[in-house]
């Protein structure tokens, strides 16, 4: 042992050592990770890579073997037989293949004794391709210990590599075939002196200088780079191919979804058409019929009671017909074929008028409705019937949810040049999670399996919808116990200004509110239009 060691320190360069060392770290671990690769793949892809390992392992091994004879320090100049350096490249490869075909087929202990006698085997015919004026002895108790060292490291190498699942033991595998091939190198330069021979065969014609030798070395390291490269590379495509191959399925998944939501959804859309056409149909000749027996245009129905069924069936019939409207309104909507049909009017008029058509409910559930207008109101450029329907809608659905003895109010101003118009109430109010739901089509707060109001749940959503296609809003804001307001706002660009841009708003300050009275209106036969939250 400490002629090892002093043949290392003695003899050899200390930094083409550490180089010597770094060029057989850098063949084993390329080696190896191109046998993994190996494994995952099919036949001839799997042949490819074992004849890349295999070159990278003998070419690792014949590298560090010639730096490691450029930083011996001879005492005489020193020449490389070219035939037999080659060859003891080709030995190198050559039997290392056969090492790593018995791994990658699971006969590990025996691939690495081979791998061992690879090394050996290139070693020592590398030391044969060295000319000039000197004669080798060997010191045949070291040659053996050399050998050894090369075949029992190299095969515990082997024998560890399926177990080297983490960085850790796969490190300790490389770091042993390492120490196999320097272990042996080493050891055999301790084996062999160098005497002065005059006799000896001087470096001939072709024989490779120190200069040439380095030249190949360094082709050879090169090439090791070059193999540690590809495999980077090559976990770097595999990596991508696997996120490609993700990334296909679940866009093939997404457009699968795709299309099922939209033939689900064009078959609703149908079927709502559909349904909507063949219920309106016989629905018009109820509404006719009854509205005939209401006027009783043929004569008198004679009992009273009969009037009043008459009344029933004909309001049930117009609450349906609205339903149905809805429907179709929505259906329409999410198919973006909802259109506005605009024109130049007053907000305060429509306002003014959906309060006085929800009124009678209003009093007969005893719940006042006040307003609050701006002094100057100047003309809105909308859709007159979307409008009115979320006015109507809003205040249905206000005077709906909020209990006798409360109070509603609908707040008109023009703020920041646009329109809004805030609808409040006094009633059960809703939590952020509920809101939630109001919005979303057929979405209903109450329990479905006690619920106190009636409704399908498309009153606010269409409001949202219509709000929208004026370019305009929808918010909540609403308190459990206390109250929800409902705020719809419509762009500047739909204000038509005349005279001052900047419009007074008007605040809801006693002085401001104008309370409905009922007894304002005129009697009607018009119930309550139920509407939806």
């Amino acid at each position: 042992m400490i002629q090892i060691v002093d043949c290392i320190v003695d003899w050899h360069d200390s930094w083409l050592v550490v180089v010597a060392g770094l060029v057989c770290l850098l063949a084993s671990y390329t080696s190896f990770s191109l046998l993994r690769h190996a494994k995952t793949e099919e036949f001839w892809q799997r042949s490819f890579w074992l004849a890349a390992a295999a070159v990278t392992m003998g070419s690792g091994v014949w590298a560090t073997h010639f730096v490691a004879m450029l930083a011996y320090k001879a005492p005489w100049p020193i020449g490389y037989d070219v035939p037999l350096t080659a060859l003891s490249a080709v030995i190198a490869i050559g039997i290392s293949g056969v090492g790593l075909w018995l791994a990658l087929n699971g006969i590990y202990a025996l691939g690495g004794a081979i791998a061992g006698a690879a090394i050996a085997s290139m070693h020592y015919t590398g030391m044969v391709a060295l000319e000039g004026a000197f004669q080798i002895d060997w010191d045949g108790g070291y040659v053996v210990a050399s050998v050894a060292i090369g075949v029992a490291l190299s095969t515990l190498a082997f024998h560890l590599l399926p177990r080297a699942r983490g960085a850790r033991d796969r490190a300790l595998v490389v770091v042993l075939f390492a120490l196999a091939i320097c272990g042996l190198h080493f050891t055999a330069m301790a084996a062999a002196t160098l005497s002065f021979d005059p006799l000896g065969s001087p470096a001939g014609a072709s024989s490779l200088e120190r200069q040439s030798m380095a030249v190949a070395v360094a082709a050879v390291a090169a090439l090791l780079l070059g193999a540690l490269e590809a495999e980077r590379l090559r976990r770097h495509v595999t990596k991508m191919e696997a996120t490609q191959r993700a990334l296909q399925v679940t866009t093939n998944n997404l457009s699968m979804a795709l299309e099922a939501a939209a033939a689900s959804s064009q078959a609703k859309s149908q079927f709502l058409a559909t349904m909507s056409h063949e219920l309106r149909t016989p629905l018009n000749a109820i509404l006719g019929f009854s509205e005939l027996m209401k006027i009783e245009s043929f004569g008198p129905i004679g009992n009273t009671r009969y009037a009043e069924y008459v009344a029933d069936i004909h309001d049930s019939g117009t609450h349906l017909l609205s339903l149905i409207n809805d429907v179709l309104d929505f259906s329409k909507a999410e198919a973006g074929h909802l259109e506005l049909h605009e024109e130049v009017l007053d907000v305060q008029d429509i306002l003014a008028e959906s309060v006085r058509l929800v009124s009678p409910g209003a009093r007969e559930a005893g719940i006042e409705i006040a307003m609050a207008l701006p002094t100057v109101a100047p003309s809105v450029l909308a859709d007159r019937r979307r409008l009115k329907q979320i006015a109507l809608n809003l205040l249905s659905n206000a005077l709906k949810f909020t209990p006798t003895g409360g109070k509603v109010s609908v707040r008109l101003s023009f703020t920041n040049g646009g329109v809004e118009i805030v609808f409040t109430d006094s009633g059960i109010g809703m939590t952020a999670d509920q809101i939630e739901v109001a919005l979303e089509a057929f979405g209903q707060v109450d329990n479905q399996l006690n619920r106190k109001h009636e409704g399908t749940g498309l009153g606010l959503p269409l409001c949202h919808r219509f709000a929208e296609l004026h370019g305009g809003s929808l918010s909540i804001e609403s308190t459990p116990c206390k109250g929800t307001s409902i705020t719809v706002r419509l762009p500047a660009k739909r204000v038509l200004q005349s005279g001052r841009r900047d419009i007074p708003r008007l605040n809801l300050v006693p002085g401001a509110v104008l309370p409905i009275a009922f007894a304002d209106f005129p009697q009607s036969s018009h119930r309550t239009l139920s509407s939806r939250r």
